[in-house]
């Protein structure tokens, strides 16, 4: 069992997914971060990641990322894009039971 950060539009299949996946939740869980941060990165005006407690609320303050998905917890585990900003509905995190993992 490993993780994956995939991207897309919901109804379709991902049209981003890392490559190799990952072996445990924290690095899946900063490669989705990596990922957003991109994302928001290339689309945000002049609000500043330092301004706020956690990188989600920065997110969502920026207006790319209209809602973060938890795991039921706490833990981040998909950010919900404002497609007419980011091309894009989704990124999370999914747990993948196939071996496709490379070593």
């Amino acid at each position: 069992m490993h993780n994956h950060v995939i991207a897309g539009d919901f109804g379709y299949l991902p049209t981003y997914s890392d490559e190799e996946g990952y072996t445990y939740g924290s690095e899946a869980l900063e490669g989705l971060k990596e990922y957003v941060n991109t994302i928001v990165d290339s689309t945000e005006g002049p609000e500043q990641s330092n301004q706020y407690d956690t990188i989600e609320k920065y997110w969502l303050a920026t207006g790319v990322v209209e809602s973060i998905g938890t795991d039921g917890c706490q833990q981040t585990i998909q950010a919900v894009f404002d497609r007419s900003l980011a091309s894009i509905d989704y990124a999370e995190i999914t747990v993948c039971y196939e071996d496709c993992k490379a070593s």
